[in-house]
């Protein structure tokens, strides 16, 4: 559906019929206005390769974790070449990211060390709040529908400033 569609649905989805309930099926939950979102249960189908995909966006982060500890523009262009042509992964990189950061930051204020991103321990948490920063405005800029390539872009322009 496009925005205008989805904001007529909005109406009968916030006031629907007497007894009945909608099930919506789409390709990814960015692709629906955060409106629509925010009043539905989102239940995620996985498939075969769900496992291998969370494997590549960790290894994903990881690749952009260090291009923004090494400060280096080129690094951080090659860790999030492939993301500007698939919405849905640059979504699920930014959401899992976001979690990450949040738990290094967590951790290092414990004292603690976030085991499976122990090589990044040394990135101060001044950088890794400013990382948190960057990853919720895309975050913000995704859930908006903003063009993918131009949230890449933003994304990577605010890692490069660190």
């Amino acid at each position: 559906m496009n925005e205008p569609s989805q904001n007529v649905f909005l109406k009968i989805l916030e006031e629907p019929p007497e007894k009945v309930k909608f099930i919506i099926i789409c390709q990814s939950r960015f692709l629906m206005l955060p409106t629509i979102r925010s009043r539905t249960q989102i239940f995620t189908i996985s498939d075969e390769h769900t496992e291998k995909s969370s494997a590549k966006i960790k290894e994903t982060i990881k690749e952009i974790l260090k291009a923004a500890s090494e400060e280096s523009d080129f690094s951080i262009l090659k860790a999030t070449a492939g993301l500007a042509k698939n919405k849905e992964n640059f979504g699920k990189v930014i959401k899992e990211m976001e979690y990450i950061v949040s738990e290094m930051c967590i951790k290092r204020e414990k004292k603690e060390i976030f085991e499976e991103y122990s090589e990044f321990s040394k990135i101060s948490i001044k950088k890794l709040l400013q990382i948190r920063d960057i990853v919720e405005e895309t975050k913000n800029l995704i859930n908006k529908n903003i063009n993918n390539q131009l949230a890449v872009c933003k994304f990577c322009i605010g890692l490069g400033r660190l």
